[in-house]
């Protein structure tokens, strides 16, 4: 039984490391400044979701709203926080986190330094601001959202016994585009919102299996330990 616990449990750390870096942050350790003075040093930033930023430290994952935050150093890079979320600050203006460089004009303020949630729209964005990067993020938010993974949880709840095959089910993106999806013409139509969508779908997908095994490991162990008795 103890064998079989800790096999499990080896396959529960594989299934956890889908789970990856957002795309377009800085993989270089980063200086955090907070509003209250304090630094938290030694991080890498993971991702930012709406308002909160994720980030790794001592390899484990930690979260930290974005209005506690000044800025965030990252060798020559640095951002600062505005409007609850992240701005990367450059030569030629600024960018949000992770995105792709944009000039700052008054038609597409809103769009650098909104949080990617509320991007969510069924309305076409405007030709300005509708860049690959955007339509990613956007993408992102609705996966987010949008899917569901019962069905995730299900099935590594029942395929537990098989060992190899919840982690088979993890890696395989999610094909759909969720439920009450408004957007749902842009995942048939746009690569980069599809990409962004199975991205953070397929993570929530993984995140899911992982629970479905760890239910049915939690089961057998209180079971084991009621028979012991």
């Amino acid at each position: 039984m103890k064998k079989v616990i800790g096999f499990v449990i080896l396959i529960l750390a594989g299934v956890s490391s889908v789970r990856a870096q957002e795309k377009g942050l800085p993989e270089e350790k980063c200086i955090v400044y907070l509003q209250n003075g304090k630094q938290v040093t030694n991080v890498t930033l993971w991702q930012l979701k709406g308002n909160i930023l994720e980030y790794e430290k001592g390899g484990s994952l930690h979260d930290l709203a974005v209005e506690k935050i000044t800025s965030i150093r990252c060798g020559d890079l640095e951002y600062e926080a505005a409007n609850d979320t992240l701005v990367k600050r450059t030569g030629d203006g600024m960018a949000a986190a992770g995105g792709s460089q944009m000039e700052m004009t008054t038609t597409n303020l809103q769009a650098v330094l909104t949080p990617e949630s509320a991007l969510i729209t069924s309305v076409p964005l405007p030709a300005e601001v509708a860049s690959p990067e955007l339509y990613y993020r956007m993408g992102k938010a609705d996966g987010k959202k949008y899917y569901n993974g019962t069905g995730a949880f299900i099935s590594g709840l029942l395929t537990a016994p098989l060992i190899i095959v919840p982690p088979i089910i993890a890696a395989v993106p999610p094909s759909s585009p969720g439920d009450h999806n408004p957007n749902e013409s842009l995942y048939y139509s746009n690569e980069n919102y599809n990409l962004g969508f199975k991205k953070a779908a397929h993570g929530k997908k993984a995140v899911k299996v992982l629970e479905g095994l760890g239910a049915f490991v939690l089961a057998m162990t209180l079971t084991g330990m009621m028979v012991d008795q």
